[in-house]
C-alpha cells in the first residue's frame, strides 16, 4: 500500500492516460527519471522535441500541400469565372472562388501558426543542446 498526498493519485492517472500508460507503469516511470543522471533526462527531452518539430514540419508540409492545391483550384474556376457563357453561373463560380479564398486563408493562417511552433521548438531544441553540452558527464 502507497499512501499519496490528497489529489496526487488524479493527477498521476491523468499522466497516465496523456502517456498511454497504467498507473502502476506511470509511477514506475516517474521513479526511474528520478534516478536518471540530468544529462540523460535533458538528452531524452531533446529526443522529445525533436520529434516535436518533425511533427509540426511535417503538418507544414501537408498545409503547404493544401495551399497549392487550393490556389490551383483558384486559378482554374477563375478562367472558367472568365469564359463563363452567363452571369449566373460567372456568379455561382464567383461565389465556389469566394469560399475557395476563405479555406487558403484558413490553411495559410494555420501554416503561419505552424512556423510559429517550428520556431519556438527549434529554439529550445538549440538551448537543450546548450545544456547537454555544459552538463557533466555522470
Amino acid at each position: 500500500m502507497l499512501r499519496l498526498p490528497d489529489g496526487m493519485r488524479d493527477r498521476l492517472k491523468a499522466s497516465a492516460e496523456e502517456n498511454n500508460r497504467t498507473l502502476n507503469a506511470e509511477v514506475v516511470a516517474r521513479i526511474e527519471a528520478s534516478y536518471q543522471a540530468p544529462r540523460d533526462r535533458i538528452a531524452a527531452r531533446a529526443r522529445e522535441i525533436e520529434l516535436g518539430v518533425s511533427e509540426v514540419a511535417a503538418r507544414g508540409e501537408m498545409l503547404d500541400l493544401r495551399a497549392e492545391l487550393l490556389h490551383s483550384r483558384l486559378d482554374r474556376l477563375q478562367s472558367r469565372i472568365e469564359q463563363a457563357p452567363t452571369a449566373a453561373l460567372a456568379a455561382e463560380l464567383t461565389q465556389q472562388a469566394n469560399e475557395l479564398r476563405a479555406e487558403l486563408a484558413k490553411v495559410q493562417h494555420a501554416r503561419a501558426q505552424f512556423a510559429e511552433q517550428s520556431a519556438d521548438l527549434v529554439d529550445r531544441m538549440a538551448r537543450i543542446r546548450a545544456m547537454v553540452e555544459r552538463s557533466p558527464e555522470e
